[in-house]
């Protein structure tokens, strides 16, 4: 209950406090990986912007997602389908203001 007071809110079964971040762009299109963890980063570069955890690798994700990571991170029911190794992603490139951008689809597995 008092988790959501800490700086990431959720604690989840995988650490991956020193795991190395990866970007969308170095897992490449079309490319899946399986979610174990999501938090807000707040201390980033430029504004705060969401973090995917997998198995052994943290990965960065474009601000765009940062409402709809707030809200899996506001239900108690997909929390736990992400511990219970249910959400996946799926890397998708599009194109924004001439620039090769990155960002996820999420799948249920």
């Amino acid at each position: 209950m008092f988790n959501e007071l800490n700086a990431n809110g959720r604690k989840w079964k995988v650490d991956g406090k020193d795991f190395p971040f990866k970007k969308l762009r170095e897992i490449g299109e079309g490319n899946s990986f399986t979610i174990l963890g999501l938090y807000i980063n707040k201390k980033g570069k430029y504004d705060a912007h969401p973090v995917a955890i997998s198995s052994d690798v943290k990965v960065d994700l474009p601000s765009h997602l940062t409402e709809k990571i707030e809200k899996i991170l506001a239900s108690d029911e997909m929390c736990e389908a992400i511990e219970a190794g249910k959400c996946g992603a799926e890397v998708y490139k599009y194109e924004a203001q001439g620039k090769e951008c990155y960002s996820i689809n999420f799948k249920d597995l």
